[in-house]
């Protein structure tokens, strides 16, 4: 069993937790656990972890998320529209 759990800075509190199979990836939970949050939230990642399925859902539901990604792959996704799945017209904003 894989868990990707949701926590509150500051309290430590668990806001959410979703469950997928140990042999896959965590994307789809994340992709769950931030679908079943609403809106917004703020997400943190400490890395890439294909990054783009994560981002169309953190942009479908209205968040914001920080993300850390090394320089290659944020000039690749900077400027990407967030699409199929995302907001029509929705960017992503990459700050360095």
């Amino acid at each position: 069993m894989r868990l990707v759990v949701g926590f509150d800075f500051f309290s430590g509190a668990v806001n959410g937790v979703a469950v997928g199979q140990y042999t896959l990836s965590e994307h789809s939970p994340a992709v769950e656990l931030i679908r079943n949050l609403g809106t917004g939230w703020l997400h943190v990642g400490n890395r890439y972890l294909r990054a783009y399925r994560i981002l169309q859902a953190v942009a479908a539901a209205v968040d914001q998320a920080v993300l850390r990604l090394n320089k290659r792959t944020a000039h690749y996704l900077a400027g990407q529209a967030l699409k199929p799945g995302g907001r029509p017209g929705r960017k992503l904003e990459v700050t360095a």
